[in-house]
């Protein structure tokens, strides 16, 4: 009998024992059971584990995380720290910070800035799209620069249309003396003169006159401020369209429509600048002198000659008083402009410019 209670009492502690074993221990934060033994200390650990498709509930708000197609393989989603610049895919650059919570991308086509999208262009189109960016941006000399590059390359659809560019912009940028963009200003000293001050720039002074709109010379003022532009002057002149383009430094200032030599022979080559007149005498291939203003005298109002050369002897640049004869193949060699233009770029020019005459 005693030792069948024994067993019962034994029986019964035991099952207490069990029952709580058995029970739920209480917990006072985050999940319980098998998701809690699961979660890592850090919130980020877990996140790097969730799989790219999972990383965005659809309809997700404000608050939720990046887009999944946002968020580059093993970097952090939802609250964590922005990906850095090197893991962003190129969607995810275009996308400003205030839109960065989409849940799915948007149904259009992302937009493109000017430069990302000349980026894609030919090297030459892709300049043309940035000297018009720069130009919307006000930037009218850094403009320039790019298209006289443009001008100077040869293609003739890019070359027209930079030509429409550079003329509009040099309406201010050369021909408008209250326009000192991209040219130096000197202030006149007293007792200076034009001829003084052209010599401290290396200058024509014709073309400060031209530029500063100034018809006596002899009246300038004390500390009047004049437009000078910088540069050496360089003449580019092409045969395939009857052209001639006229240079500061790099900086395509004008371009002219000039007549050549019959039989094409005007020759190619580079050549210097040797004298330069006014209303000169001219000196016919067959021998003799016409003076200026005498019948038959063929050279207009300015003569630019060219320093001989084996092979081309007695060129230059020069006026006409046949202006039928621009752009055509008329002269004895030379290069013929309209006189009004002819006197034009004789006021940018000086002794020892280079002249490059192109087939």
């Amino acid at each position: 009998m005693k030792k069948l209670l024994a067993l019962v009492v034994a029986a019964a502690i035991i099952g207490v024992i069990v029952s709580r074993v058995r029970k739920p221990r209480p917990e006072s934060n985050g999940p319980s059971g098998a998701a809690a033994q699961a979660a890592p200390a850090s919130g980020t650990a877990a996140q790097a584990r969730v799989p790219l498709s999972a990383a965005v509930a659809p309809g997700q708000g404000a608050a939720g995380t990046r887009a999944a197609h946002d968020v580059p393989a093993g970097s952090a989603s939802a609250g964590s720290a922005r990906p850095s610049p090197a893991g962003l895919t190129a969607s995810s650059q275009a996308v400003p910070a205030s839109e960065g919570h989409r849940s799915t991308p948007a149904p259009s086509a992302p937009s493109i800035s000017v430069s990302a999208d000349a980026s894609r262009l030919p090297p030459q189109d892709a300049q043309l799209a940035r000297a018009k960016e720069l130009l919307d941006q006000g930037n009218r000399v850094e403009a320039r620069r790019i298209l006289s590059q443009i001008y100077r390359s040869g293609d003739q659809r890019l070359r027209s249309e930079a030509l429409v560019l550079l003329n509009q912009i040099n309406k201010d940028l050369v021909f408008n003396p209250q326009c000192v963009a991209g040219a130096q200003v000197h202030v006149v000293q007293k007792g200076e003169v034009l001829v003084t001050i052209a010599r401290k720039y290396n200058v024509n002074w014709h073309m400060i006159a031209r530029l500063n709109n100034i018809a006596r010379p002899e009246l300038l003022r004390e500390r009047q401020q004049l437009k000078i532009l910088s540069g050496t002057p360089e003449i580019l002149v092409d045969k395939s369209d009857f052209r001639l383009a006229l240079f500061m430094g790099t900086d395509f200032i004008k371009e002219y429509a000039v007549g050549l030599g019959k039989d094409n022979s005007t020759p190619a080559g580079t050549f210097a600048v040797d004298e330069m007149l006014v209303r000169a005498d001219w000196y016919p291939p067959g021998g003799g002198v016409i003076h200026y203003g005498q019948p038959g005298h063929l050279i207009g109002e300015r003569w630019i000659g060219f320093l001989d050369k084996p092979g081309a002897t007695g060129l230059g640049i020069h006026g006409t008083n046949q202006p039928e004869t621009i752009s055509r193949m008329s002269s004895n060699g030379c290069i013929r402009m309209l006189n009004e233009d002819v006197i034009e770029l004789y006021d940018f020019l000086r002794s020892g410019i280079t002249v490059n005459v192109v087939d």
